[in-house]
């Protein structure tokens, strides 16, 4: 019996030794690009296809594939797309501008190819992939005369792998648009510009570092015409990039390294009582 509570008492102490030990854990920081900061700054010019933003430690590149049955065009006071501007952000104030797509297909192209354009976005120069991928995107909806139908797919990509976005509708009463598959989204009644009833949140659960946003035009609409114009807005786009652990700080502190000095105290005074029992 002596011998277990040895063994109880040396486990115990262990264990608490343990839980006073302080390691520098791995935190997560977010960033985030934001549209209204990087046209201000003359980092997207409207009618831009391409861009590279140096944010928190690496770099996103944007680039645009564009079918040749496609072209990007402008709509109202937005001036050719893709350009920043608070036409199509939702219920968002003017202040809290996207990035708005606006196209003009000859054909309905329903999926990638000739009659969709393409946003490739690459997270470069991070020491991870990054976690917790997130934007919006605004006004995803359909003619009520069926003159086009928006049709968004978005794949995530983690060293080739094909990662599965989620898909949160912020009005899933409005019934505005729905999902066709794990990637890919149709818009199902008219919005108005200024509504956020067309607007759904994309995310990533698994670490990506790259995804890509095809827009074309749906099958709920006839095959045979020539669509209009129509377009969507992509929101800022947020992050979270773990940072390195540093092992130089994986040192205990002060704290820790009297709760170890206290620990070998009371081990030794223990191990004196457990001696003089055993030799009664």
């Amino acid at each position: 019996m002596s011998v277990s509570l040895k063994h109880f008492a040396t486990s115990s102490l262990l264990f608490t030794a343990a839980l006073l030990i302080h390691q520098t854990p791995v935190v997560a920081a977010e960033f985030y690009l934001d549209w209204v900061e990087q046209a201000e700054a003359g980092q997207w010019p409207d009618g831009s296809q391409s861009g590279s933003f140096d944010i928190g430690g690496g770099t996103i590149d944007i680039d645009f594939t564009v079918g040749d049955g496609i072209d990007f065009v402008g709509f109202s006071d937005s001036g050719v797309t893709p350009a920043v501007t608070s036409v199509l952000n939702g219920a968002n104030s003017d202040e809290d501008p996207s990035l708005h797509l606006q196209v003009d297909a000859d054909q309905v192209g329903l999926g990638d190819g000739d009659y969709a354009i393409t946003m490739n976005t690459y997270f470069k120069g991070y020491s991870d992939p990054l976690e917790e991928v997130s934007f919006w995107l605004h006004d995803i909806d359909i003619s009520l005369r069926g003159l086009w139908q928006d049709r968004v797919s978005i794949m995530g990509y983690l060293d080739n792998q094909v990662v599965a976005p989620n898909f949160e509708f912020l009005d899933p009463s409005a019934n505005t648009a729905e999902r066709v598959d794990e990637f890919t989204l149709d818009g199902i009644d008219a919005v108005e510009n200024d509504s956020s009833a067309g607007d759904v949140q994309v995310s990533f659960t698994q670490s990506i570092d790259r995804w890509s946003l095809t827009y074309t035009d749906g099958d709920d609409i006839s095959r045979l015409i020539n669509p209009n114009g129509h377009g969507i807005g992509v929101g800022d786009i947020y992050f979270r990039l773990p940072e390195e652990r540093d092992d130089s700080k994986n040192i205990p502190e002060p704290s820790a390294s009297l709760a170890l000095l206290l620990v070998g105290a009371c081990f030794s005074g223990l191990k004196g009582y457990l001696r003089s029992k055993l030799s009664v």
